[in-house]
């Protein structure tokens, strides 16, 4: 399910660098879907910026 909900805010990203986002969020103490959602315009655009650069690590 999250990763059907992240490939939706970020149709840019493939299944892989979802994945790496997901795993990388868990180890680091774990992932809020209902924070990163609840994020405005700006905030979302930053919170893209920090998952593409993890996905590309």
């Amino acid at each position: 399910m999250r990763i059907g909900m992240l490939s939706e805010l970020y149709p840019e990203l493939n299944h892989s660098q979802i994945c790496r986002f997901l795993i990388r969020a868990e180890q680091s103490g774990g992932l809020n879907l209902q924070a990163i959602t609840a994020f405005d315009d700006l905030a979302q655009a930053a919170a893209f910026d920090v998952i593409k650069a993890a996905a590309h690590e």
